[in-house]
């Protein structure tokens, strides 16, 4: 539409990746977990299926530092508290205790089962004992919930299918044994 060309809207809704540290393993912007971050965003960008994906690791962002204006990646910004309250990362890709992040992920054009699979390649490779993730946005969604229905439909085609035949067989015991007799 023209909303989305004006805006730059993709048509491809992107999934959010929301990324905690676990207990005791400090915060995004330590080093260690930055790294983490970067490696997670990386792999995720790796795959042919995936126009982009943008993390604390690799958005572009600007500080000001000795009265100078720097531009780069926020990985940059690995151990300074200033990126706490930077308003250009938190709270759209960081929150303020800098313990959650996120991860956007735009997908090229593809199909639902293409979809499908992707969300399987991101819940695989986003798993960690350093941190804990959650995949949402608008394409996960409807894939959970299509698995769900797809799901909670077969069992109900299956618990109808047996319950016909127990209702048939009561109802025509005494006809089938006088045919068989």
């Amino acid at each position: 539409t023209k909303i989305e060309k004006l805006f730059l809207i993709s048509k491809n809704y992107p999934y959010l990746i929301a990324l905690s540290v676990k207990d005791n393993h400090g915060t995004w912007i330590d080093a260690k977990n930055m790294k983490i971050l970067e490696e997670v965003t990386e792999k995720i960008n790796s795959n042919e299926n995936i126009d982009y994906a943008t993390s604390l690791a690799n958005i572009k962002t600007a500080i000001i530092k000795d009265d100078r204006f720097i531009l780069g990646p926020g990985k940059q910004l690995t151990g300074k508290k200033s990126t706490l309250s930077n308003p250009l990362l938190v709270p759209q890709v960081l929150t303020e205790d800098g313990l959650h992040t996120a991860i956007f992920v735009t997908p090229n054009s593809l199909d639902n089962e293409e979809l499908d699979h992707l969300l399987d390649y991101l819940e695989i490779h986003t798993q960690s004992s350093d941190y804990e993730a959650q995949i949402g946005g608008p394409s996960a969604v409807t894939i959970q919930m299509t698995r769900l229905l797809k799901k909670e439909v077969t069992l109900f085609a299956v618990i109808s299918f047996f319950i016909v035949i127990l209702t048939l067989s009561i109802m025509f015991k005494g006809i089938s044994a006088a045919f068989i007799c």
